[in-house]
């Protein structure tokens, strides 16, 4: 069971991994058996099942909330597995009807361009704007990549930048930037693939 909270109550839970909060609630649980090491006062084994319990309460409530920016950074991982696969329709899903340069960039990239199983996606960070109605994800593709008129590429580093905006329930694509995966400038190698009317 996931819950999924609006933008306002997510940006209520303060972090977006567990591990902080565990490893403070941990430090706090070393002093505490220090103390009853020091003293043999039962109060301190409470406050260490206190906090232990603690711990297990921040884990299960990161798993069960599931942010604006989880969202957006798995819509990135589906968007990837979709091109991935050369499931056209599904990977046009992903993208506004308004982003037409994207759609057709898109389209004739996934006629060209295959990439294989060994896609990585990593150093993902996804950034909420305009009161969470758009995101931005900037995130690193490894993968080996062959295509139609190119020689084997093998395994390839790549670096992107989506812009996502909210358009009902949904996240969609509104635009890509392919980056220089050494500098981060913008490249847009991608866009030669559009297949324009």
């Amino acid at each position: 069971m996931e819950l999924t909270l609006s933008p306002l109550v997510a940006a209520a839970w303060f972090t977006e991994t567990p591990w902080p909060p565990v490893v403070l609630l941990s430090v706090l649980a070393a002093l505490a058996v220090a103390g009853w090491l020091g003293t043999q006062r039962g109060m301190y084994l409470v406050a260490v099942g206190v906090i232990a319990a603690a711990c297990g309460a921040v884990i299960l409530v990161e798993r069960l909330v599931v942010t604006e920016a989880e969202i957006v950074e798995q819509r990135v991982r589906d968007l990837a597995d979709a091109f991935r696969t050369k499931d056209l329709e599904r990977t046009l899903s992903f993208f506004s009807a308004t982003a037409v340069p994207e759609r057709f960039a898109i389209t004739g990239a996934i006629l060209v361009v295959t990439v294989h199983d060994d896609l990585t996606i990593t150093d993902m960070d996804v950034e909420l704007t305009a009161a969470g109605s758009r995101a931005t994800s900037h995130f690193r593709a490894n993968a080996s990549v062959d295509g139609i008129g190119y020689a084997a590429q093998g395994r390839r580093p790549s670096r992107w930048r989506l812009t996502w905006q909210k358009e009902g329930a949904d996240w969609k694509v509104v635009r890509i930037e392919q980056l220089d995966p050494v500098n981060g400038a913008p490249l847009d190698l991608w866009r030669r693939f559009a297949l324009m009317p």
